[in-house]
Formats: structure tokens, C-alpha cells, sequence
């Protein structure tokens, strides 16, 4: 009973966000700090890392490691914006509110601190007619790159997201399923109706 439970508020939760074309083509993948897409972002996609920190065991006998320990994880993502807007710059320079100057002016701080900014995002993907879908309930901004201002290129806001929480992929690829059980497939169309988790 939790067991569908927890699907069906999945779905509810992430009802509004369908997979676009691709990180580049589609606007509104990437950080989302105010239910606000990051628009378009640079040919170099988004690259997800992980880095661990392991702790070896070794026997007495003959030095022999037994046993490997993972004592740390840390996992980030970097996003290039290659559309200056409101919402990329407040995550790049993490000010405050705009404010209006003048009929077609506006006035940004840009604040001699630094602070993190605690975001969620999702991450849309498609290779062909599968799609993935990365969500991340809580991220952490912290490195920014350099914004450079050329004619001869554009001015990217690179960011670094640090990964803070447990997040899904959600897939339509159907090499997923190959080791489901029929019961096991059978249960979730029982508890969904057979609809995506997408599907308002």
C-alpha cells in the first residue's frame, strides 16, 4: 500500500514537468530556485560527477585488502546559461530582489558576499524516442565560473550545483523493466491506472 502510495504522489508532484527535446533545445531544464526555467544552455550539455573517498582493509596475512569501505560521496552538476534573465542572474550573483528605477530600467545589487542558495531541480534528457529525467529535491549553488563579456562569444553563467539529497530518474526506456516481473508491472498499472508519472 505505501508502495503505491509513493508513486502516485511522484506523480503528482512532477505532473507539470515532461521531458523537452534536449538540455540545449529546451527551456526549462537545469535549476529551478523559483519554479523558473534557466531558458537555453550551452552545447556542452550537463555533465553529472561523482567523487568518493574509500578506506582499504587489509589482512595480516600477506598485506591482502578484504574488504573496501566507501566513506564519502559527493555529487554535482554543472549548467551553462547562455540566456541572461532574472532568474540566472539571482542564482549566479545570489542578490536580492530587482528594482525598478525607471520606466525601462532596472536596478540589481551585486553583493560583496557570497551565499549558498538551496534550489531543487530536474534535468531532462532524449536520445532518439527515449527520454530521461533526473529530479534533485535540494541542491546547493556554489561555483560559479568566469563571465566573460567578448564580441566574438557568448556570456555563459556557469554554475555548479551540489547534489544535497537523494533524487529519481524517471525513464520510458524499456531495458528498465527487463527484470521486472509481470506481477511486478501488473502492481503498477493496477496503481496508476497504467498512466506516466508525468501524465496530469
Amino acid at each position: 500500500m505505501g508502495r503505491r502510495r509513493n508513486r502516485r504522489l511522484d506523480r503528482h508532484q512532477h505532473a507539470r514537468h515532461r521531458p523537452g527535446s534536449s538540455p540545449q533545445q529546451r527551456a526549462g531544464n537545469g535549476i529551478r530556485c523559483k519554479n523558473a526555467p534557466l531558458g537555453w544552455l550551452a552545447e556542452d550539455g550537463v555533465p553529472i560527477e561523482t567523487s568518493t573517498d574509500s578506506q582499504k582493509f587489509k589482512a595480516m596475512q600477506g598485506s591482502a585488502t578484504i574488504k573496501t569501505k566507501i566513506t564519502s560521496l559527493e555529487r554535482n552538476f554543472q549548467v551553462q546559461a547562455l540566456e541572461e534573465n532574472l532568474q540566472v542572474t539571482s542564482l549566479y550573483w545570489a542578490n536580492g530582489k530587482p528594482e525598478a528605477v525607471a520606466a525601462d530600467e532596472t536596478l540589481m545589487d551585486i553583493p560583496n558576499t557570497m551565499k549558498t542558495l538551496n534550489c531543487w531541480a530536474i534535468l531532462s534528457f532524449v536520445d532518439g524516442e527515449y527520454w530521461k529525467i533526473y529530479v534533485f529535491p535540494s541542491v546547493d549553488i556554489t561555483d560559479r565560473g568566469t563571465l566573460d563579456h567578448k564580441n566574438s562569444d557568448l556570456s555563459i553563467y556557469q554554475m555548479t550545483a551540489d547534489i544535497r539529497k537523494a533524487g529519481w530518474m524517471i525513464t520510458n526506456n524499456p531495458s528498465y523493466q527487463e527484470g521486472m516481473t509481470e506481477s511486478e508491472k501488473a502492481d503498477f498499472s493496477a496503481a496508476d491506472d497504467g498512466k506516466s508519472i508525468l501524465e496530469g
